[in-house]
């Protein structure tokens, strides 16, 4: 069912976020790279992302019908266009070095599953690695020396008809290459943003679940969710008193709890599910907790985030040094003349690590987004604040710390490293340049000339930590901004002890 269930568009810059600046088409005299090609935005490289055809959906999905009748009274309605395959090229159309081709299983599937062949559905993780092989052969075409040459509309029509071909597909559902879509990626990353969701999310997972279960090597997790490993005994906390005394033991509550608006308590069978999900699941488990909307479910969660980062803070406080934590990993890097060392966080504070997915983005965002926000607290808690520039940044408003991230699809992830480590008024990057004894400034034009500044997230840090530090927690110095431009000695503040949050 995930090979033949595609995300769909039905107008192009459905592609791009509705931005339909973001389209390039290709029916025009020139293909956007040829003829000096186009500019890029400031600070970004720019790609394309060439849609090698597109599959109708109603035409499609009714012949599946007429086949595999579906028999509901209110049949969901098939709209739109599928995108066929894709190939990733830089801004002088050139196929990136890696992974520049990806290829829809619904235009496979569909032959297969017009084929009477259901079965053979599972088999895309294998047919996909030999398209994607022939199709980059159509595509990555070199000149004599071995240099990539840009793709022309003869290589773009070729590589389509290939693909049409090989795959059985009928000329009924498929429709030719017409546009690209303009993707950008900061200029400091290396690697090209990522390609458009073309399939479900699911198939790979399930394709290595599949594999995991048929070679004997499937996780305890995994046998458990699929039902093969069954709980030895249920306890309904409903109706058993003594499962739910169990479960609210004073030494099953965790030592931290999540300063929540008000600072009130969790209700009962909130604080059964945290206890229950610390102690029970300290190797391996699974927990389910249901309950409909509005009843709780993310407040219990912020104490079970709370709980694990106080567990790690415990662990942290056991370093006489920070170096500590940190374990050689016996790899290096050349950097000019000298070498950067790597390093590993001991194995003690890992494992502390949390992530939150669904299937339904929105779900992860009412997790992920409203933990580091200003709301999620509580008002007496004004000491609780963590890298707050950078999280002010990230989520574009008030916060009170970088506790957790939106990621989720390719241009959050992007949008996150670019803040999170390389902006240089705000991007981790630059604080940690400062504290390893570089002092960082930033160039800054102004009507008499230029100066140079420190970051934000320096300065700012810095700021706070002179009032907590000199003059007490919510008192003002005099003047801060004189004792910021002429310090007795430039010293940078450097925990000398982990610090707990």
């Amino acid at each position: 069912m995930e090979v033949l269930s595609p995300p769909s568009f039905r107008k192009p810059e459905d592609l791009a976020s509705g931005d339909r600046y973001r389209i390039a088409r290709l029916d025009k005299d020139a293909l956007p790279w040829e003829n000096g090609g186009e500019k890029s935005l400031p600070n970004q490289k720019l790609y394309y992302q060439v849609i090698l055809g597109s599959i109708d959906m109603e035409a499609a999905v009714s012949v599946l019908l007429a086949v595999y009748t579906d028999s509901r009274a209110e049949r969901p309605q098939a709209r739109g266009e599928a995108v066929l395959a894709t190939i990733m090229v830089d801004r002088d159309g050139r196929p990136v070095e890696s992974e520049a081709v990806s290829i829809s299983s619904f235009g496979w599937g569909i032959p297969v599953a017009l084929g009477g062949k259901l079965r053979d559905l599972g088999q895309w993780s294998q047919a996909e690695k030999a398209l994607v092989k022939g199709l980059s052969a159509k595509t990555a075409i070199a000149d004599r020396d071995g240099n990539p040459l840009p793709l022309t509309r003869k290589t773009i029509q070729n590589a389509y008809e290939w693909l049409v071909q090989t795959i059985g597909l009928s000329a009924q559902f498929a429709k030719p290459p017409a546009f690209a879509v303009r993707s950008y990626q900061y200029f400091r990353l290396q690697d090209p943003p990522e390609a458009i969701l073309l399939n479900s999310f699911f198939l790979d997972d399930l394709a290595a679940a599949r594999v995991l279960v048929t070679s004997g090597k499937a996780t305890p997790n995994l046998k458990r969710y699929l039902g093969v490993l069954k709980p030895r005994h249920r306890r309904n906390l409903m109706k058993d008193n003594e499962a739910l005394s169990e479960a609210l033991e004073p030494q099953k509550f965790p030592l931290g709890s999540w300063p929540g608006e008000g600072r009130h308590p969790l209700a009962l069978l909130q604080q059964c599910a945290v206890n229950l999900g610390l102690h029970d699941l300290k190797t391996d488990g699974i927990l389910a907790v249901n309950g409909p909307p509005g009843t709780g479910k993310t407040t219990l969660l912020r104490d079970i985030i709370a709980a694990l980062v106080t567990k790690r803070a415990e662990i942290l406080c056991s370093y006489d040094e920070p170096e500590s934590a940190f374990i050689h990993s016996g790899q290096k890097l050349k950097k000019g003349k000298s070498f950067v060392h790597l390093y590993r966080l001991d194995n003690k504070i890992r494992g502390y690590e949390m992530i939150v997915a669904s299937s339904n983005n929105k779900a992860v965002e009412n997790v992920s987004a409203e933990l580091p926000a200003m709301q999620a607290i509580a008002a007496d808690a004004g000491g609780l604040r963590y890298f707050k520039t950078v999280s002010d940044a990230l989520l574009q408003r008030e916060t009170w710390g970088a506790v957790a991230a939106v990621l989720g699809n390719g241009k959050n992830r992007s949008d996150f490293r670019q803040t999170f480590w390389w902006d240089d008024d705000v991007g981790l990057q630059r604080y940690l340049q400062q504290a390893s004894g570089n002092p960082q400034l930033i160039a800054e034009k102004t009507e008499t000339g230029t100066k140079q500044r420190p970051p934000h997230i320096i300065s700012r840090k810095t700021r706070r930590r002179i009032m907590t530090r000199r003059y007490g927690a919510g008192k003002k110095p005099a003047s801060i901004s004189a004792r910021w431009r002429h310090p007795r000695k430039p010293r940078w503040p450097i925990c000398r002890r982990p610090t707990i949050f």
